[in-house]
This record gives C-alpha cells, sequence and structure tokens, in this order.
C-alpha cells in the first residue's frame, strides 16, 4: 500500500514538474543501456524498449540516472485523450499492466508494473502544449 502511495507521489510530482522545471525523481531502465548515467541531452536518453515514445513527439528534458532508471518529458501538439489511447493501446501490447489511473482536470496518470518493473506515464495539457513525463524503474 505505501510503494502504491509512493508510486502516486512520483507520479503527480512528474505532471506539476512538467511545465518546465527538470525531473528528479528516481526510475530506472532494466535493459542494458548504451548512453552513459549522468546529464546528456534529452533525444540521447533511452528508454526501455517496451516504454515507447509518442511518435512525433520532442524530448525536453530528461536524466538517466544509472541504475536507479530513466525519466524523459516528451512535448506534442496532439492533445491528451489522443496521447492517452496510444500509451494504453502500446503499454497492454507490451505487456504492462495498469496498477493505478488518475485523471484530475485534464491531467492523466498511470502506474504501471510488468513483473518486478515499474512505469509511470503523466500527460499534461499547458501553454498550448501536451507534455509526457515517462519514468521507469526496475522494482526491487
Amino acid at each position: 500500500m505505501r510503494q502504491g502511495r509512493t508510486a502516486w507521489g512520483v507520479a503527480i510530482a512528474m505532471a506539476l514538474c512538467a511545465c518546465g522545471a527538470e525531473e528528479t525523481a528516481p526510475a530506472a531502465e532494466p535493459a542494458a543501456r548504451t548512453t552513459p548515467p549522468g546529464p546528456a541531452s534529452p533525444e540521447e536518453i533511452e528508454l526501455p524498449s517496451d516504454l515507447p515514445r509518442y511518435p512525433g513527439a520532442v524530448a525536453s528534458a530528461g536524466s538517466d540516472l544509472g541504475d536507479r532508471g530513466v525519466i524523459v518529458r516528451l512535448d506534442t501538439d496532439h492533445d491528451t485523450d489522443r496521447v492517452l489511447a496510444f500509451y494504453r493501446e502500446a503499454l497492454e501490447r507490451e505487456g504492462w499492466s495498469v496498477e493505478d489511473e488518475m485523471s484530475v482536470s485534464g491531467q492523466h496518470m498511470l502506474r504501471l508494473s510488468k513483473g518486478e518493473r515499474q512505469a509511470n506515464v503523466a500527460i499534461t495539457f499547458r501553454a498550448g502544449r501536451t507534455t509526457i513525463s515517462l519514468s521507469a524503474s526496475p522494482g526491487s
């Protein structure tokens, strides 16, 4: 139960940070990566292959946290409902389970699991753009 509240706290923080601050919430990628941990341009940060980037979205921020994970913020001109529909379908196809979902004032958040791994997707609309915050962690 506590882990669920912590995951939602991370997801909410990601959504609130989507307005321009860089995310610092921990998340991780289980697969081997080719980019070293640390500062990198957002486009260079690798997400796990089963956590897709939204097609055509541009990476605007992110962090590779080494063995703790990755977090990436993407921007698109598509509306939040279209982006949410894409992630529901793509993540189900990749074998992720939606553990929790919340929609508040046009913001959508998904908390996901796949085995021991966890991921969060936060989708917000600000200043005429949709922002997608993705994080992935290896679990315990």
